[in-house]
């Protein structure tokens, strides 16, 4: 999938007219509690972004950062992209030791259930495009014309058993329409709207066409909002 088969010029006109219409929305965890204990399991690759996009990256997150005192841009060890949502972090907020207990369970269960999702596939190239935004983030799309992503993502969903999945559906199971990285989202709603996106629209426009390679996937715990602390628990080689 290129990023432009899902972020059409149709979307993106109705993308801003949300904005323009609705305004930006504050994030509740980030401007109440962004550090606030959460479970989460997810499936993801670059877990940060390759080194090659470093330099890039970063300017990316200064200028996006500088644009309003209300953004939070995601620092480059938080940068990711998630495959699939197996349990969902904002379904589990300061989880009991019991309910963490029952939860950590399914990361065995998953690792058996996906061992051979990746059999076959071999390392591939996710490309950086311009990033875009909505009322309540910024989103760095990525096209991957050799359509790994969505194979990975059929298998995850095939090799998964009835009763597993059931189980993760009530978790918060969820599989992404889209290839992305979710890079910046607001603690709270810019003073400026319109000044911050002629700015946003400024830094998109400047942001390189980049490669990245992925080289492995891996199981993913969350346990601060937005993998503000998250750890790679298996991880499953290409």
């Amino acid at each position: 999938m290129l990023a432009s088969d899902f972020f059409t010029p149709a979307r993106l006109k109705e993308m801003r007219d949300e904005i323009c219409s609705e305004g930006f929305a504050a994030d509740k965890f980030l401007a109440n509690q962004p550090d606030c204990p959460v479970f989460g399991v997810n499936l993801a690759c670059l877990y940060p972004f390759s080194p090659e996009v470093k330099e890039t990256y970063e300017r990316l997150s200064a200028q996006l950062g500088s644009a309003d005192a209300g953004v939070y841009v995601y620092p480059m060890s938080e940068t990711h992209v998630t495959i699939a949502t197996f349990v969902n972090f904002a379904q589990h907020v300061s989880p009991t030791s019991e309910r963490l207990a029952e939860l950590n369970l399914l990361k065995d269960q998953l690792a058996a259930a996906l061992q051979n999702a990746s059999a076959g596939i071999y390392p591939f190239d996710l490309w950086m495009e311009s990033p875009v935004i909505s009322r309540k983030a910024a989103i760095l799309p990525l096209s991957d014309p050799n359509n790994a992503i969505a194979e990975i993502r059929k298998r995850v969903v095939d090799n998964l058993a009835p009763s597993l999945r059931t189980r993760l559906e009530t978790l918060g199971l969820n599989i992404p329409p889209l290839v992305h990285s979710t890079i910046m989202r607001f603690k709270k709603v810019p003073e400026d709207p319109q000044r911050f996106l002629s700015r946003f629209d400024e830094i998109s426009r400047d942001v390189p066409r980049l490669k990245m390679t992925v080289n492995e996937i891996y199981i993913t715990t969350e346990t601060k909002p937005y993998m503000r602390e998250g750890k790679i628990i298996h991880r499953f080689p290409l």
